[in-house]
């Protein structure tokens, strides 16, 4: 679809102009606002979310873009005989434009975070190179968490690390690296089965996953809770166990729930 992005009101952005001392006001407003307009566009997010996004800065930036119009500042107020009191909106046009950079920026971070990718296998090799050049850490326990996830590299850093640290062969971590040499340990794997521009879901064990591009509305995290779902802060996502898994449900959220996601 095509993204609509109306203009501000010609008239009030020509108002604003008389009224500001450099004659610019309503200018400034207008690429302000076509500004925040193009980088909810380059957001990977559906067209539809871009849509109601857009249509909510026209509405705030209109909102603000009106006193500004009637604002007149204390220096023309004065020469003109206005009464300043009447005519000065500055209090109100600083807190509007307080409270939409704070919601504009709040959108772009979730946007942000939404769309990082879960590097589990990253995480852990940094955690692994940093606790190996600390004497008083031991890689151990991420080296066995990394078999899950990449089995192959688990068996080079076993072997590149098991002259320093000298892992006896009853201990767990060398069973797992023959277990993991006989092809015995399975790699845990997530497992994509719906995704669009609102959420991925996918499973990654024993549970299942939602992570939304952009935080879902209160009305849509009530539901989710009522299904069986909770927040898992590790892996930024929704979770449930499989046995509560209803796929179609996840399916027809952004259909289901478009208000909210």
């Amino acid at each position: 679809m095509e993204i609509v992005i109306r203009p501000l009101d010609a008239s009030l952005v020509h108002q604003a102009n008389m009224n500001s001392m450099g004659g610019k006001r309503g200018d400034l407003s207008v690429t302000s606002y076509e500004s925040y307009c193009d980088r909810v566009l380059s957001w990977p997010i559906s067209d539809e979310k871009k849509q109601k996004i857009v249509d909510q800065i026209y509405q705030k930036l209109s909102e603000q873009l009106r006193h500004e119009a009637r604002h007149v500042s204390w220096a023309v107020a004065g020469p003109a005989k206005y009464d300043p009191r009447k005519l000065d909106h500055s209090d109100t046009i600083l807190r509007l434009s307080s409270e939409f950079v704070e919601w504009f920026n709040g959108l772009e971070k979730q946007v942000k975070a939404g769309t990082q990718q879960d590097d589990k296998r990253g995480r852990l090799l940094r955690l692994i190179e940093f606790a190996d050049s600390r004497p008083e850490l031991d890689p151990t326990g991420e080296l066995a968490e990394l078999s899950m996830v990449d089995n192959a590299k688990f068996i080079e850093l076993f072997e590149a690390m098991l002259p320093k640290y000298k892992w006896r062969k009853n201990s767990n971590i060398y069973k797992l690296y023959l277990a993991s040499k006989e092809g015995k340990v399975k790699e845990i794997k997530p497992e994509v089965f719906f995704e669009n521009a609102d959420l991925t879901a996918f499973t990654e064990g024993d549970r299942a996953y939602i992570r939304f591009t952009m935080k879902p509305a209160r009305q849509l995290i009530v539901a989710l809770k009522s299904r069986g779902w909770w927040w898992n802060s590790g892996k930024r996502a929704w979770s449930t166990y499989l046995d509560r898994l209803d796929k179609e449900w996840v399916a027809g959220i952004s259909e289901r729930y478009a208000k909210y996601v």
